[in-house]
């Protein structure tokens, strides 16, 4: 059979010259040129939609029309593409049966895996999924995409049984094993339903197709182009198609320059491999392929051709190498003319240049540009970077459903469910900038920050919806009534708090029907979410993403009949995926620019081509023969090799490198790891620097690119040292805040002055502040009650007082589970301890309370306990269940407490104390492990002589306060440099810390 065979070489504009050859009329045969009444009869075939609609553009623009009638343009398809319309592709397509959704077939494929757990209970891989709720799902998604790998390229799943025979590894004889519901299980259950695989219908339809048009012969033209017939299928219609009277096909970028020696050793990963097998195919050679008509004064650099073909030379002809790049230096130089090759730091300054590259194109009137790219993260980085300037470009892939708005919000409504209803999931639901609960935007955040204030940042780790009002109006009472709440709490008024009940209220309701947890159908499940989304968002606000969530749940509804039913958490992980995997496309872009996928970028050809993200493991990526068959058993059934993908991306890089202007764009760290330059790069920069060739290496733009982050002169952050007026500044301060006045100034700033108060963490567990608070309340109560003897039964009476104050937190798992059982161990421990310790004892003061002024200034305490001794003098005992001073922090005057203390004492501050010396310091470690507690006295100290030394040493330090010259230094004297301060990112310590260390 003689076959009409053209091709285009990549350094022609593909569709524009494939409209002028037609609309010349010496293509596909000697035909005279069409009218334009005869081009509706014409039908021309391409590999993607997208090239579909740029070639209906081209007819417009070649005609110099505003309309006219076309061709008929449809997508032929490739390896990744969606192609043939069910009812396009032949007479007798309602002979076929129609194709299973990728949604329904991962649903049916959960039910099977289902049964073989069932079926098969002893198997470690069913315990694994067992034990998983959405281990089944992974599987299904993974097995799904195994499939269609078999139905792409027709291979028998039948044949996996005979890998059964080979000497395999139990692990792997498992597995195999587990491939049964592939092989026997989904084949039998699809010929049950009456469907098909959507790679097998396809493949039947493009035979169909094949057969319709051998059969037929029609007289009207019909044309393939760009395709590369990687499908089987696919590949048999086109040699029908170049078969027709007045049919033809046009190949992309077939290379007939490269030698025969080369070409023979063209494998698996070479750019040439698919038309090179497609050919032999057909028993044609490079040479019955004819360049397209008129091509030749359309070549814009035949160089740029041949510099590719010579990067992608086979290693097996490396030998001619050498020679053909010298005697080709002049070819080199050519070919790198309207070439960059451009190297950046990470992927944000890539981002930033490539941005810049494409926003330069805008200036030039008509100029289209492109980025081309696998790497999704590079691309959102783009898109990002663009908005500078205003501009929203299309993104091919479109943008994953999680990532909008509506279906951000939604996946945290999935997450707090899956959670539990942990506190931390709430948080992101609750402040979620969609999330109003049908208040305005503004009253809606201001009542969420209250319920965040009252309810999220007290130890509480879950938040099920219907304790919500409850829980607030709890949180209140204890705010009013505890003067440690925290103060943006006490400062609420009335109608602060009728607000945030409102809201939780409406929160509440909105959230209620997620509790629910028995089984119901896929669509029942996604209904209780899409129905609390309502009552949470208007969905108006992210319509796209909104016709997406319709679109999931409609195919929710479609898959109940291969998954009947299911548990919530099962829906809520499925559900989860598809936001993940659906992409939503914007309608809002600008026509000049596009960032385009691999095959995407297919046969488009604008003036400025970026290719980006030129990274080994991403351009091309590693070769991946996926979890389920190795290497050779891919070849023992038939398959392609892993490496066939880089052959494929190596044919999109070779195309690409044809357009007008070419920058090539790669990063030296990628996610904070460094990477390589692709392999197709290094052999260029190879080929430049043995041949000593000049290439622009994009500098101007690295340079722009660089001073987005860059500023002007130094601006490095100094230390701050806040000199408030001498009235605005504390004129009283507690014991316990001189240490931190002397440790970090700042914060007594920060506290006392600014009023600020550090907000415990979102989800915090019970602090081991209120683990101490517990405690020392527990031994006050009890030193109060008996403070001269202990009663008869100590032990018991110590415990009960602990009891009634452990009480109002045993709900919290820490306090009940960790913290009791650790002060029932210090219990007797104490009490043995006590009654050595109340030997000569004549009575205790705890919890007493005192105030010393001086200068106008009144220094305040409270001291822990206090022992009047027989001897007349008195014994500081400070309780903790955290760190100890040591006793040269405490000579030193870092840890003052105890001998400000003592200071008081004598200078009878103490209400109810007399005033008498104290001649012991003491602290009771109380941890509750082994040992349950520890005394640990300051020995080798004059106790009065360092007492009146360290007031004094305050005194003059609160006189130099009394400077407004004298500010307030953060983190002045920290114990460790590691340690931090609750204002640290108010001083901003990490910024003047390394810009003092820089210095």
């Amino acid at each position: 059979m003689t076959l009409r065979l053209f091709n285009i070489p990549p350094d022609v504009a593909f569709l524009p010259a494939l409209t002028r050859a037609i609309l010349a009329g010496n293509f596909p045969a000697d035909l005279p040129p069409p009218t334009l009444a005869d081009l509706p009869r014409w039908t021309i075939l391409l590999p993607t939609r997208r090239a579909v609609r740029s070639l209906q553009q081209s007819f417009l623009t070649v005609a110099g029309r505003d309309a006219m009638l076309l061709p008929r343009i449809r997508p032929i398809g490739d390896v990744e593409e969606d192609l043939l319309a069910p009812g396009d592709a032949a007479p007798d397509d309602d002979l076929l049966a129609p194709a299973i959704t990728a949604l329904e077939r991962e649903a049916l494929l959960i039910r099977l895996i289902d049964e073989w757990v069932v079926a098969y209970p002893d198997e470690r891989l069913s315990r694994e999924i067992a034990g998983s709720p959405s281990q089944a799902i992974a599987l299904a998604e993974s097995l799904s995409e195994l499939v269609d790998t078999f139905e792409t390229e027709e291979a028998d799943l039948q044949k996996l049984s005979d890998l059964f025979a080979a000497d395999l590894a139990e692990h792997r004889t498992s597995i195999l094993g587990f491939l049964a519901i592939i092989r026997e299980r989904l084949p039998e259950e699809l010929t049950r339903l009456r469907l098909l695989g959507p790679m097998e219908r396809r493949s039947h339809l493009l035979r169909l197709e094949a057969k319709r048009l051998a059969d037929l012969q029609p007289e009207s033209p019909i044309i393939a182009a760009g395709s590369t017939g990687s499908i089987p299928a696919a590949a048999e219609l086109l040699k029908v198609i170049a078969g027709l009277p007045n049919g033809a096909v046009v190949l992309p970028g077939l290379d007939q320059t490269m030698s025969e020696e080369s070409w023979q050793h063209v494998g698996p990963q070479h750019p040439q491999f698919g038309l090179k097998r497609l050919l032999e195919s057909w028993h044609q050679a490079r040479e019955d392929v004819l360049p397209l008509p008129g091509i030749e004064t359309v070549r814009r650099n035949p160089s740029r051709p041949w510099l590719a073909s010579e990067i992608m030379r086979p290693t097996a002809a490396a030998g001619g190498w050498r020679d053909a790049l010298f005697a080709g230096r002049a070819e080199i130089a050519r070919g790198m003319d309207g070439v960059s090759l451009v190297e950046l730091a990470d992927h944000h300054q890539e981002a930033q240049a490539i941005a810049i590259i494409l926003r330069e194109a805008l200036e030039t009137p008509g100029k289209t540009a492109a980025l081309v790219t696998p790497d999704r993260d590079l691309a959102r980085r783009v898109v990002s970077a663009l908005k500078r300037w205003g501009v929203e470009i299309d993104d091919s892939a479109g943008v994953a459903l999680i990532r909008r708005p509506l279906g951000s919000l939604l996946s945290a409504l999935i997450d707090y469910r899956l959670s539990g209803f942990a506190i931390h999931e709430f948080a992101k639901l609750l402040h979620h900038p969609l999330a109003t609960f049908g208040q305005t935007p503004e009253l809606a955040r201001k009542a969420a920050g209250i319920i965040d204030l009252a309810l999220m940042r007290s130890g509480r780790d879950q938040l099920p919806p219907e304790t919500m009002v409850e829980a607030l109006v709890k949180a209140r009472r204890e705010a009013e009534k505890d003067s440690h709440a925290l103060m943006a709490l006490r400062r609420l008024g009335e109608a602060d708090w009728a607000l945030a009940r409102d809201h939780a209220l409406a929160v509440s309701a909105a959230l209620a029907t997620l509790a629910e947890n028995e089984e119901a159908t896929l669509a029942g499940h996604a209904g209780r979410f899409i129905a609390a989304l309502e009552r949470i968002a208007d969905k108006d606000s992210d319509a796209p993403a909104a016709d997406a969530i319709d679109l999931i749940v409609q195919s929710f509804t479609a898959a109940e009949r291969f998954l009947p039913a299911c548990g919530m958490e099962r829906a809520a992980l499925f559900l989860a995926g598809w936001l993940r995997r659906l992409p939503v496309r914007l309608p809002l872009h600008h026509p000049r620019l596009a960032i385009l996928g691999l095959l995407e970028a297919r046969l488009i050809d604008p003036d400025v081509v970026v290719m980006g993200g030129l990274t080994e493991a991403s351009w091309p990526a590693q070769p991946d023969p996926g979890p389920w068959i190795n290497r050779p058993m891919r070849e023992s059934l038939g398959l392609t090799p892993p490496e066939r993908s880089i052959g494929l991306t190596a044919h999109d890089f070779a195309q690409g490198f044809g357009a007008p202007q070419v920058v090539l764009t790669w990063s030296k760290r990628v996610k904070d790891q460094p990477a390589v330059a692709s392999r197709w790069i290094l052999r260029l920069k190879m080929i430049l620097e043995a041949t000593t060739t000049a290439f622009d290496d994009g500098a101007h733009w690295r340079r722009w690119a660089r001073s987005f982050d860059s500023a002007e002169g130094d601006r490095r952050v100094v230390m701050p040292r806040p000199r408030p007026p001498v009235d605005a500044r504390p004129r009283n301060l507690s014991i316990t805040q001189v240490e931190k006045l002397m440790r970090d100034p700042y914060r007594i700033y920060a506290e006392k002055i600014l009023g600020l108060q550090p907000l415990p963490p979102i989800g915090a567990a019970a602090d081991l502040g209120l683990r101490g608070n517990l405690i020392h309340e527990t031994l006050n109560r009890f030193s109060v009650a008996y403070p001269t003897i202990l009663p008869l039964l100590a032990e018991d009476e110590l415990i009960q007082i602990g009891s009634d104050v452990f009480a109002p937190h045993m709900a919290d798992a820490d306090v009940a589970g960790f913290w009791w059982p650790r002060f029932l161990r210090i219990v007797p421990w104490f009490i043995a301890e006590e009654r050595q310790l109340r030997r000569g004892l004549l009575r205790i003061h705890a919890e007493v309370g005192a105030a010393h002024q001086f200068d106008g200034f009144t220094l305040t305490g409270r001291a822990d306990r206090i022992d009047i001794l027989t001897s007349g003098k008195a014994r500081l005992i400070d309780y903790k269940t955290g760190r100890i001073p040591t006793g040269a922090q405490v000579k030193a005057g870092l840890a003052p407490q105890l001998t400000l203390e003592a200071a008081l004492v004598a200078h009878g501050a103490f209400r109810g104390v007399e005033p008498v010396e104290t001649d012991a310091l003491l602290y009771i470690k109380l941890s509750g492990g082994a040992p349950p507690g520890l005394l640990v006295p300051i020995n080798d100290l004059e106790v009065m002589e360092k007492a009146e030394e360290h007031l004094e040493k305050f005194k003059t330090l609160m006189r130099a306060y009394d400077d407004v010259t004298h500010g307030y230094l953060p983190r002045a004297a920290m114990e460790k440099e590691q340690d931090t301060s609750p204002f640290d990112h108010l001083s901003r310590w990490r910024e003047w810390s390394i810009a003092e260390d820089a210095s």
